[in-house]
């Protein structure tokens, strides 16, 4: 039911809007009257009408006055007014304090009805509107876990492309997140994830990924401040940040990488792999930590599973530190699968020079730079004896007789190391490897 509240000085006229209309019948209750315009808004703040049917001209205050008052605290209520005056002063006064319609004393009933139902209309398209826009408020309520993720993979893939309204967006989904603070992107891939996920039913996929970012969620505001979710089927992302001394961020950092690492294990047995970005500045430069997050978890076809590894986890220069460019990447694929050994040296030279000049911890850095390398080198190589042998070549004619791929023991390029991304043929052989390097 609607409500109603009647305010004339007349008890007359009170008594007759309310007793010779029948309002029952269009889903309308008198729950009050007043006979003046300070009676009325003490009045409205007690039953909070839907309605009211007020004189114009009353004692202390006229009905123009106590509408605007009351308008002030609930410009939702409909107003009608009811006079005995014909005055274009008072239609105009009505007008500018948004009456739904004025009607003249005496009252015809039958141009009360038409007035009332014009207003019954009014209320129920706003009633329509007011249960539209609060179960799209509901609807974004529920769906607001989704759009923040949504929200988190555009960032870590493209960057903030009208970074002037990104205040904005953050508060809008709920994020703290500074604009500027240190920031890392983890990578944590499920090993194994083909039989650990594609055993389970559909019902225990969704609640081992949940258990995962429950676990990994709790454990970032233990250690930090940050977000995680999922990027795909067995890989999680975490976007990281903190103020205060880089040194003790990074070590909260993998302080935290190896809880998640064991409390998975402990919990809910699985094995994970944590590729570790590095740190960066800004919200926006995002994309630069999860790329090198996603190679340092690439890493464990020939580093070994179950690990935290990370392409450079300190960040050792006050300029730009060097990376690997697209455009060096491709030269040196031509390169490579053209057998051009004096370019692919040249490439090399060039890449172990920058290298050298940008960063100071350039042998640390650079012995994971050329797993790179012997990865890259050994796609290339793939691809193209591939490619050579469906058109009835053979192997040594795709990428030339001098050209190991490493699945030769006897190479001198990168042992133990096959092109197929399976773990190195000899683990022992790689462990000794790596000690020599060390």
């Amino acid at each position: 039911m609607y409500k109603l509240i009647i305010v004339d000085d007349e008890p007359t006229v009170r008594f007759g809007l309310r007793s010779y209309f029948n309002w029952n019948d269009y889903g309308i209750e008198v729950v009050a009257e007043a006979e003046d315009g300070e009676e009325g808004p003490q009045a409205v703040e007690r039953f909070l009408p839907d309605l009211i049917l007020t004189d114009v001209r009353m004692l202390h205050m006229d009905g123009i006055a106590m509408v605007a008052e009351i308008r002030s605290r609930h410009p939702h209520i409909k107003i009608v007014f009811v006079s005995g005056h014909d005055d274009a002063d008072y239609l105009k006064s009505a007008l500018q304090v948004s009456a739904v319609d004025y009607i003249f004393k005496p009252v015809n009933m039958q141009e009360l009805q038409t007035v009332v139902e014009r207003v019954l209309h009014a209320l129920q398209e706003e009633q329509t509107e007011r249960r539209l826009i609060a179960d799209m408020q509901e609807k974004l309520t529920q769906s607001m876990p989704l759009l923040r993720e949504k929200f988190l993979m555009s960032v870590i893939r493209d960057g903030i492309p009208r970074p002037e309204r990104i205040r904005e967006r953050l508060d809008f989904l709920g994020l703290g997140s500074p604009l500027e603070a240190s920031y890392w992107v983890i990578l944590l891939r499920i090993d194994d994830s083909a039989e650990v996920i594609d055993k389970r039913t559909e019902r225990d996929r969704q609640l081992l990924a949940y258990a995962i970012l429950n676990i990994c969620q709790e454990l970032i505001g233990r250690f930090m401040k940050g977000y995680a979710f999922e990027n795909q089927s067995g890989e999680y992302i975490g976007i990281l940040y903190g103020s205060g001394e880089k040194e003790g961020l990074e070590d909260q950092l993998f302080l935290l990488a190896e809880e998640m690492r064991e409390n998975l294990a402990r919990w809910l047995k699985i094995s994970v792999t944590i590729g570790v970005g590095e740190r960066v500045n800004r919200l926006q430069a995002l994309p630069q930590s999860y790329n090198r997050a996603r190679e340092a978890a690439d890493q464990k076809w020939y580093l070994g599973k179950n690990r935290i590894i990370t392409m450079d986890s300190l960040e050792t220069g006050d300029g730009d530190s060097y990376r690997f460019e697209p455009v060096q990447i491709e030269r040196l694929n031509s390169a490579l699968k053209a057998a051009d050994l004096a370019a692919v040296m040249a490439e090399l030279s060039d890449w172990f020079e920058r290298l050298a000049r940008n960063r100071r911890d350039g042998f640390r850095y650079g012995r994971i730079m050329s797993l790179e390398l012997i990865l890259l080198s050994n796609r290339s190589a793939a691809g193209a004896a591939y490619s050579h042998t469906r058109l009835g070549g053979t192997v040594d004619g795709a990428v030339g007789t001098n050209f190991s791929t490493g699945n030769d023991r006897r190479s001198k390029a990168a042992p133990g190391l096959s092109y197929d991304r399976s773990l190195p043929a000899d683990p022992r052989e790689t462990k000794r490897q790596g000690k020599e390097c060390d």
